[in-house]
């Protein structure tokens, strides 16, 4: 049990310096993609468009879903991995181990994607001033898993 807590804490302590750290600049590369409006202008310029008529909680527009979601898909990334390869370390089932860290890598990239792909949108919707509904919070959540089981079975190959 301890060590889920410790899981999620280090979820949330990531999601949150991300968040503080990376949010604003976020939201400035957001707006320069996504706002027709904002797509001739540079980093700085939007920067101040944003601060003059929303102040610095503009700059952070979006960041409650990804602090949350971050918190929650770091702790599944890790957790979903973890429990995944303790499992087949107890399994009856004879793999190699290098099949085994791949195997738990990617079941932790999807356990990550499943939370990333919906907070991702909301944040994203937000940055650029448009609603969602429900029907789309699963929008491009395949592309995600996959990318997501990827690079998160090559991590942990990397880390073993």
């Amino acid at each position: 049990m301890a060590e889920y807590v410790v899981t999620f804490l280090a979820g949330a302590s990531h999601g949150l310096t991300s968040v503080v750290v990376g949010q604003p600049l976020d939201t400035i590369k957001t707006r320069l993609q996504g706002m027709p409006n904002e797509a001739k202008s540079n980093s700085l310029t939007v920067a101040r468009h944003v601060f003059e008529k929303e102040g610095i909680r503009g700059l952070y527009r979006g960041g409650l879903p990804i602090f949350i979601g971050g918190s929650l898909m770091r702790s599944a990334q890790f957790g979903v991995s973890g429990t995944v390869k303790s499992k087949l370390d107890e399994s009856a089932i004879s793999l190699p181990h290098f099949a085994k860290v791949v195997i738990a890598g990617m079941a932790g990239g999807i356990g990550r994607g499943i939370v990333e792909a919906p907070a991702d949108l909301m944040k994203v919707r937000k940055q650029v001033e448009h609603s969602w509904s429900i029907k789309e919070v699963l929008n491009g959540t395949g592309i995600t898993l996959g990318r997501n089981a990827v690079l998160f079975g090559a991590f942990v190959v990397y880390v073993d």
